[in-house]
């Protein structure tokens, strides 16, 4: 695959790699003022919320962009990748405090939540790639007839 180099690309590299390092710079401090002073709610909120962020990331880039990933059929990626993400979010929620532990509903509504909005993405990244296939089929079959008209 060719690596784009434009200005666009550029920045959106150095967007990413800012962004991860910003991310682990905050997880760093956080975890040295929680070992200095304790721990507050709002360091524990805060690392599992760049951990699950930067899980999502990784996650994506394993399930969907990995060679090895490439060879399952998309909806067992996306089973994956919703699989694996909920147990990084499930735990981080765990860890945060995002929920109250003990309270079964609210661990019912959050994954309900979750699979709602994995469900709402699902579907819109599977139109666009319906639709981007459809344009690639139709450049390439303007392609094939191109050259089949240069062979005769």
């Amino acid at each position: 695959m060719e690596e784009k180099t434009g200005f666009a690309a550029t920045l959106y590299k150095g967007l990413l790699t800012g962004s991860l390092f910003g991310a682990c710079t905050a997880i760093i401090f956080c975890i040295a003022g929680g070992i200095s002073q304790g721990w507050s709610q709002g360091m524990l909120y805060c690392i599992t919320l760049l951990v699950a962020g930067i899980a999502c990331g990784i996650l994506q880039q394993l399930w969907f962009s990995w060679e090895k990933s490439l060879r399952l059929v998309y909806p067992t990626r996306l089973v994956g990748f919703g699989l694996t993400y909920y147990l990084i979010l499930a735990a981080c929620a765990f860890w945060g405090n995002w929920l109250p532990v003990y309270i079964v509903g609210a661990w019912v509504v959050f994954t309900i939540i979750y699979l709602v909005i994995l469900c709402i993405l699902s579907l819109i990244i599977g139109r666009s790639l319906s639709k981007r296939g459809i344009e690639y089929k139709a450049k390439l079959e303007e392609y094939q007839a191109k050259a089949e008209d240069r062979q005769d």
